[in-house]
């Protein structure tokens, strides 16, 4: 079985293009790699229609390992490739108010139920990572401004939670800046294969969560008080006992994923 679903008037923009049949998406061989490995590859590429240039991004998912094709199935209660999966996720985010990459369209190849291929493309997000923001202006900015940014952080981060968004690669790199200014911004959301939702968010992942942003967040720009104000700031006024407790929760799992991953300098 061959599928192809596309956003809003995406399916005529990209036949005006010659992209139509699942062949011509995957084997689409303009651009250029992002990140490669035997399963998956991410590809930047531009096309230009009409005297409008637009930038995209493509996974592709090639016979991924039987525990990512389970997860999906189990995760989004139906038989469900990789592709689309990401494809749910992110209309999932965008309807809860929280902003991700927009979807453009996905495909699937399936045989009796297994995932041979598939892929998911979505229009780039415009705004910066917050990774890249941190290392080109982290050491120059005021110290109260740093403090309004993890706050904001702490506070958006309740708000996917609140959603019923289980995020475990909740990382520094996955997140990006909606406008110029992350202390008043609001923030999008990328690489949500492992995304999940539910009506309410488990303490145990909660700890997952932030531990993986406190994992994320280099000693290079962020001390211990930076990192307990996410914390606190994600806790929404609670007593000081209850964000102790969560924050030595999430610092004993951020110390798993440093044994287990290695410290990611940047």
């Amino acid at each position: 079985m061959i599928k192809i679903e596309f956003a809003k008037d995406y399916r005529e923009y990209f036949a005006g293009l010659g992209l139509t049949g699942f062949d011509d998406f995957f084997n689409y061989s303009e651009g250029s790699f992002i990140g490669k490995n035997k399963k998956r590859d991410v590809t930047s590429f531009e096309i230009s229609s009409e005297g409008v240039t637009k930038e995209f991004f493509m996974k592709r998912f090639i016979r991924p390992h039987f525990k990512d094709m389970l997860f999906a199935c189990l995760k989004s209660g139906h038989i469900c490739s990789q592709g689309q999966y990401e494809w749910e996720s992110a209309g999932y985010l965008l309807n809860h108010g929280i902003m991700t990459y927009r979807p453009v369209c996905f495909g699937m190849e399936m045989k009796s139920g297994i995932e041979l291929r598939s892929f998911f493309i979505t229009e780039k997000l415009q705004g910066q990572c917050f990774q890249d923001y941190v290392t080109e202006n982290w050491n120059t900015i005021p110290d109260e401004e740093k403090k309004r940014v993890i706050e904001n952080i702490g506070r958006f981060i309740r708000r996917v939670h609140d959603a019923g968004v289980n995020m475990p690669d909740l990382y520094v790199w996955h997140l990006y800046l909606e406008s110029e200014d992350p202390a008043t911004c609001d923030f999008a959301l990328i690489d949500l294969h492992r995304m999940s939702t539910s009506h309410s968010v488990k303490e145990s992942e909660v700890v997952r969560n932030l531990g993986a942003f406190v994992f994320s967040m280099s000693d290079k720009y962020f001390d211990k008080d930076m990192k307990y104000l996410l914390v606190e700031s994600y806790m929404k006024g609670a007593d000081a006992d209850k964000v102790g407790n969560l924050y030595k929760k999430t610092c004993l799992r951020a110390e798993v994923l440093s044994d287990r991953r290695g410290y990611r300098e940047y």
